[in-house]
């Protein structure tokens, strides 16, 4: 009936030169790769090179440390907790009354750790009114003894911070109006 050379028809009909996906899928793919081990490059080389020494790597600090934020991780927003109402206080003064009135506000980039020393603010007024009630008129009449007098708050008030919470919380402490009288 028929010869030998005849073949039965196929029912599958020829796979496509790109096959189902074509050429667009392996452009995908090849793409995908290329992106991953670019960046996993930048990662790794970025922190070997600040650990060689790498004066402009180095200069912005790992980062994995938390100590100074780089362009890649900025810091966190600060927030602000006002301590209302104005503390008023007697000046330590041997010859005639002075007072001090002085509005503070804290400074912190830990969201949650403000929100925890809220709950002590009681006991952080009653620190720095103590420690403003021991300062002196003319120690308060200069620049340089109002800074000082903003860094002795700051301690007083991460101390009792890290003894209540664990952590210090509190990066700053700003005075937003000041006067003696």
């Amino acid at each position: 009936m028929s010869s030998a050379t005849e073949t039965a028809p196929s029912a599958v009909p020829a796979p496509k030169a790109g096959g189902r996906y074509g050429i667009g899928m392996l452009l995908g793919v090849a793409l995908f790769c290329t992106a991953g081990a670019g960046g996993a490059a930048y990662i790794v080389l970025g922190k070997s090179a600040a650990k060689a020494g790498d004066p402009a790597d180095a200069a912005h600090g790992d980062g994995a440390e938390g100590e100074s934020p780089d362009a890649d991780h900025p810091p966190a927003p600060a927030s602000y907790l006002s301590l209302e109402p104005a503390f008023v206080v007697n000046l330590e003064s041997g010859d005639e009354a002075h007072y001090l009135q002085a509005e503070i506000q804290l400074m912190s980039r830990d969201a949650v750790g403000l929100e925890h020393a809220k709950v002590h603010v009681p006991m952080l007024r009653n620190a720095l009114l103590l420690l403003l009630g021991q300062q002196k008129p003319a120690d308060l009449a200069t620049r340089t003894g109002k800074e000082k007098l903003q860094q002795a708050a700051l301690a007083e008030v991460q101390k009792v911070l890290k003894g209540e919470t664990g952590k210090p919380v509190i990066e700053a402490v700003y005075f937003t109006s000041f006067v003696m009288q």
